[in-house]
């Protein structure tokens, strides 16, 4: 591009899939909203899944406060030596979106 030449390392090895979280053990995920008190809760049901019986919803009433309105779902997973990482969504087609955070070992996101 315009002359330019970058290098970057890339590594590559072997892929091995597996799924971190079925929902089919303990429902551990800690919820919580903005702003505080909106119609909103994350919680393990049976239902449209990828595999298995359970999968997490997230269910909302944002029409009912204006500005910055969210719905986080939370836990702590140990991802190993992940490259990775895949989630299947089923949504509604309402035009909300979806954004995952992810912190290594260290607490960097």
């Amino acid at each position: 591009l315009g002359g330019k030449k970058v290098s970057l390392p890339v590594q590559v090895s072997e892929a091995a899939e597996g799924i971190l979280e079925d929902f089919e053990g303990r429902p551990d995920w800690r919820q919580s909203v903005l702003p505080a008190g909106l119609a909103a809760t994350a919680q393990v049901v049976g239902g449209t899944v990828r595999s298995g019986k359970q999968a997490l919803r997230l269910q909302y009433d944002f029409a009912s406060a204006g500005g910055t309105r969210a719905l986080y779902a939370t836990r702590t997973l140990d991802l190993g030596a992940a490259f990775a990482l895949r989630a299947w969504v089923y949504g509604d087609g309402q035009g909300a979106w979806l954004r995952a955070r992810v912190r290594d070992a260290g607490g960097e996101a």
